[in-house]
């Protein structure tokens, strides 16, 4: 621990390297705008389902008894800001998910992914319906340093 005036405390942490167990990774695309992970949290054993993609995709995925309506005002105003800034704005999201629902998840998967024909859409509506329900993390705002002669 490191001195501190009376105001604050400062706190020095060593990295801590964690592994977590990955059960499917949901790439993102330009019809999804969004992507997922779902996961096993090492700390507390819990299954949870991870995304980030465009605000708007987000927020209409988000749990609606999970919503705070301050937050999601100051949100709303930050993504508001930003984007009319010219950045592009993401939120992040999470669920954690019951150990029935991994396993019906895991094998609807499977078994798409055997298909021959229209997996590919398949596997987004499986995807799709299974993120629902999540609970905002957080929002932020990046430069869009992809294309050229974008502001």
């Amino acid at each position: 621990m490191v001195p501190s005036d009376p105001s604050g405390i400062q706190i020095e942490e060593k990295t801590v390297e964690r592994e977590y167990e990955v059960f499917r990774r949901m790439e993102f695309n330009s019809d999804r705008k969004r992507m997922s992970i779902l996961v096993r949290d090492p700390d507390d054993g819990l299954i949870k389902l991870y995304t980030k993609g465009a605000d708007s995709i987000i927020i209409d995925r988000l749990d609606p008894k999970q919503i705070d309506d301050t937050l999601m005002n100051e949100i709303n105003a930050f993504l508001t800001e930003t984007s009319n800034n010219g950045l592009r704005t993401l939120c992040m999201a999470m669920r954690v998910i019951e150990e029935e629902e991994l396993q019906a998840f895991i094998g609807a998967y499977k078994a798409i992914e055997e298909e021959l024909e229209g997996k590919d859409e398949r596997l987004d509506e499986l995807y799709s319906d299974f993120e629902q329900g999540l609970v905002l993390l957080g929002a932020t705002a990046v430069e869009d340093m992809l294309q050229q002669d974008v502001p």
